[in-house]
């Protein structure tokens, strides 16, 4: 890669290895492999980029690094809940912040159901994580909201904790230590 900079803009141009670059009476002309002018400023001159500050390398670390914590977080409370029913079939369930139905998540509708009590039960099926209704009862309801509350997920605190490290680390390889 060839790299100018305009010295009446300050613009970079970088050009693919085969573009040829004449310096006539100090100044660059350009053509193509095939031999076409291209139609760029007179005022390029070579440039070079400068390599990125520590801070700047550090800044991208931190940035990189809390997109992970987040990623790792989201992922790891919206993982499916394992639950066998009262018939006897084992599936995944959504948990978390995953979408169910009417913008409301499996766990508010989870606990919507249960607020409404056995008497309100009367659907008889939960549906799992490959949209299969599965048979339940209102007992179901209850052993599948306590399996996901037997999770040890990670809490939006420790996220903030994470994110709060990662802030104030002061080296990239400090960064990049900084995990759930």
């Amino acid at each position: 890669m060839k790299t100018f900079q305009d010295t009446a803009t300050q613009k970079v141009y970088q050009f693919n290895d085969d573009v040829i670059a004449t310096l006539k009476k100090g100044a660059y002309y350009f053509t193509s492999p095939s031999g076409f002018a291209l139609n760029v400023p007179s005022t390029l001159q070579p440039y070079t980029i400068p390599a990125p500050t520590d801070a700047e390398l550090l800044a991208a670390a931190q940035s990189a690094q809390i997109a992970l914590l987040q990623k790792a977080y989201k992922d790891a409370v919206n993982a499916p809940v394992t639950y066998k029913n009262a018939a006897g079939v084992t599936s995944t369930y959504p948990a978390g912040d995953t979408m169910q139905i009417n913008g409301k998540t499996a766990l508010q509708n989870l606990e919507a159901c249960l607020d409404a009590g056995s008497a309100a039960w009367t659907l008889g099926v939960w549906l799992d994580t490959n949209n299969v209704t599965q048979t339940f009862t209102f007992a179901d309801l209850q052993g599948l909201a306590k399996a996901m509350s037997d999770i040890d997920t990670l809490d939006w605190k420790d996220l903030l904790a994470k994110i709060a490290e990662v802030q104030a680390a002061t080296t990239v390889a400090e960064v990049t230590t900084i995990t759930f």
